[in-house]
């Protein structure tokens, strides 16, 4: 049975990994920057569980993808408004594993929006997940 393993260090991956834009279009310097981070209601478990029950993670096998590990990576961004949008695969693992994880995401409840200076601002991840095939 196929198995989806969150990377031990997913929690490390995921804070090393963002990044955000203020509204105000400031130098990049600066924009990296912010007081609070983006987050999923509840926190990085609540996160982690809604990644475990959402995703199909027999995709690969209905796809005869080889034995195996396939780390699948993927951009997306956070916006004001705590929607998911303009999710892009960093990957190509194939075998709709990208896509399944975009569709996942994109299906996402609402984020805690990450702000900067006081307003509420754009913020992007990148995150990386293991489907793993017998």
């Amino acid at each position: 049975m196929l198995k989806l393993l969150l990377l031990s260090i997913l929690t490390m991956a995921i804070y090393t990994n963002s990044y955000c834009q203020s509204q105000a279009k400031e130098s990049k310097q600066d924009s990296t920057y912010y007081e609070v981070e983006c987050s999923f209601p509840g926190g990085d478990s609540y996160w982690e569980k809604y990644l475990q029950k959402n995703l199909d993670t027999e995709v690969p096998i209905k796809r005869n993808a080889p034995s195996g590990t396939y780390k699948v990576t993927v951009k997306y961004f956070i916006s004001e408004n705590g929607i998911i949008d303009s999710v892009e695969a960093q990957t190509h693992s194939g075998y709709g594993m990208e896509a399944e994880f975009i569709r996942v995401l994109k299906n996402s409840p609402k984020w805690r929006p990450a702000s900067k200076g006081g307003q509420q601002t754009i913020c992007y991840r990148i995150q990386s997940i293991e489907f793993i095939v017998p």
